[in-house]
């Protein structure tokens, strides 16, 4: 999915499982705002309005770790061990690490760096780094695993022993 700058959905041959999404009905709508900031409890998350999901406002929040640390160890815990970084962020015990369709959804090809971008619809600390998706590169190839570079909007593959940033979602809607 390719989104324009006045938020125009476009899916381009798609070669990844873009099941997951909630179902674009127009691929011309336009979805303004694109982010909604939640309130009350939800203050610091963000609605992404075109995929239903929700999103940590801090893009930061975990810093940098292995993709095994992020799976097995700083997501679980925030939905289950108090004390820990964004144990029940905005009122909710259902995070976990995003695929690449989840996370890719985020980048909107029409603009340059991702993280500015980003931070400019009300994230923050968005860095033009690559995050962790949860998407294994193949199925018979277990050391490898996707990966979303906010900096120059690639999606591609690296060894799951390095270290890169992990930003959590959850569903809103299904």
């Amino acid at each position: 999915i390719k989104v324009s700058a006045s938020n125009n959905a476009q899916v381009e041959s798609p070669i990844l499982d873009f099941s997951l999404y909630t179902p674009v009905t127009n691929l011309n709508a336009v979805v303004d705002p694109r982010f909604t900031q939640g309130t009350g409890v939800e203050q610091d998350c963000m609605i992404d309005n075109l995929t239903g999901l929700m999103w940590p406002k801090n893009g930061g929040l975990f810093g940098t770790m292995t993709l095994s640390e992020a799976l097995h160890t700083a997501v679980p815990a925030m939905n289950a061990t108090p004390g820990a970084t964004g144990y029940n962020l905005c009122g909710y015990t259902d995070w976990h690490l995003p695929t690449v369709n989840e996370l890719s959804s985020l980048v909107n090809y029409s603009q340059g760096l991702q993280s500015v971008w980003l931070n400019n619809q009300g994230f923050n600390s968005v860095k033009a780094n690559i995050y962790w998706s949860s998407t294994s590169y193949a199925p018979n190839y277990n050391n490898k695993s996707w990966v979303v570079n906010f900096g120059n909007s690639t999606v591609s593959q690296d060894v799951n022993s390095l270290s890169y940033a992990v930003w959590p979602v959850r569903t809103v809607r299904t």
